[in-house]
């Protein structure tokens, strides 16, 4: 027999009422039936132990009352009921709520617009997220303390070798001179010191190569002002600085610019600084010689600008992809004179930064690809009336 329409179930076969009901204070998630006022017209068993009122006082109360941060039913209306009216479809979010004795939850909802006769209805379901959220949290934090451990034991391997060689040095002059009277010194000694010495300069130049890209990767971007920069005149710049490296590696250079970009937001010592660092990787991985693309276009769905840098090298495996973006991650070798594994991760903080997403593409014997999209300056509306005028 099937069912027949009525007025909130009210004429339905008594069994299968009662099974009905059944299934539906049993199936584990809360059921919720509100008005367009926000009152509440039904629960489910669920609902009743999740937010730890009998039904008959939650059938009393508003949906607002249960909100973490308090809104008028007015509100929930026009925020609430009205989108998933014009919508008509299910829509899932999270949101905090308080149940009885003020305890906080985070609850995950799918709510969609009904129409009985001539009342209309929200019907919700909603599931207790709580400990998975806290468990995600705690899995977060993990994550984090592990990234930083890394990132620390990576800075102290990276600059304790260098700092050993000139705690070395420094010792061994100070050994070999501190009881020496002397009013001059022989060639061969002077010749010694003068190698100690430029030993040491290349030492402490490599750390603070070392400590400079890690103040870039802490920068702090938000509320600073970018006057933008010409992206084709920019790369032409830091491309010419870099041909000397380009010869002695025996890369060709090519360029395929697009014409009438409009200014992208990154200050020109940024993009110079995310250019180079992208062409010393290229370089690195093409040890015996190739080309390095690199071009520029106008991304028009997104109103932005993007650069491809593209090399001919050893590519990158697949399973390391994931991690090329880490500070002090490299598949090459590392130390004084070699990777510290640090260029694509400041390429990563400025770009970002800036708004902006990089991303790569590579693979073993086949080159690499690294994609930068960048956001259009936006003028301000005094700067395009200085322009009129």
């Amino acid at each position: 027999m099937p069912f027949q329409r009525s007025p909130l179930f009210g004429l339905l076969p008594h069994d299968e009422l009662k099974l009905f009901n059944y299934m539906v204070d049993n199936i584990g998630d809360e059921l919720m039936l509100i008005n367009k006022d926000g009152s509440i017209a039904y629960v489910n068993e669920s609902a009743v132990r999740g937010l730890g009122f009998s039904r008959r006082v939650l059938l009393s109360k508003n949906i607002t009352e249960f909100f973490k941060q308090k809104i008028s039913s007015e509100e929930w209306t026009r925020t609430s009921f009205l989108p998933l009216k014009k919508s008509r479809r299910p829509v899932t979010s999270e949101l905090e709520r308080v149940a009885k004795g003020n305890k906080a939850e985070i609850i995950e909802v799918t709510a969609v617009y009904m129409r009985y006769g001539m009342r209309e209805y929200i019907l919700s379901i909603g599931r207790d997220i709580t400990q998975r959220k806290e468990k995600e949290q705690r899995v977060q934090e993990t994550n984090k303390m592990k990234a930083l451990s890394l990132f620390v034991s990576g800075t102290a391997q990276e600059i304790k070798h260098p700092l050993e060689v000139v705690l070395a040095h420094s010792q061994a002059m100070l050994n070999k001179y501190r009881n020496r009277e002397f009013e001059y010194i022989g060639f061969k000694e002077f010749n010694d010191i003068i190698n100690a010495i430029r030993s040491i300069a290349g030492q402490v130049q490599y750390c603070h190569d070392i400590t400079t890209k890690l103040l870039v990767l802490n920068k702090k971007k938000a509320g600073i002002q970018t006057r933008g920069c010409d992206i084709n005149a920019t790369i032409r710049n830091s491309m010419n600085i870099f041909s000397p490296q380009f010869k002695l590696a025996n890369v060709s250079l090519k360029l395929q610019l697009a014409e009438n970009l409009p200014r992208a937001a990154i200050d020109s010592i940024e993009m110079d600084e995310v250019a180079m660092n992208i062409a010393a990787n290229a370089v690195q991985a093409m040890p015996g010689g190739g080309v390095f693309a690199v071009k520029t276009s106008s991304e028009k769905r997104g109103g932005a600008i993007r650069v491809d840098f593209k090399d001919t090298g050893i590519g990158i495996p697949q399973e390391s992809l994931s991690r090329v973006f880490e500070p002090f991650f490299t598949t090459k070798p590392v130390g004084p004179g070699h990777n510290a594994g640090l260029g694509l991760s400041v390429v990563s903080s400025i770009i970002k930064g800036c708004h902006g997403q990089v991303s790569i593409d590579s693979s073993l014997r086949s080159g690499t690809v690294v994609k930068v999209i960048l956001p259009i300056l936006k003028t301000s509306s005094s700067e395009k009336s200085k322009k009129k005028t």
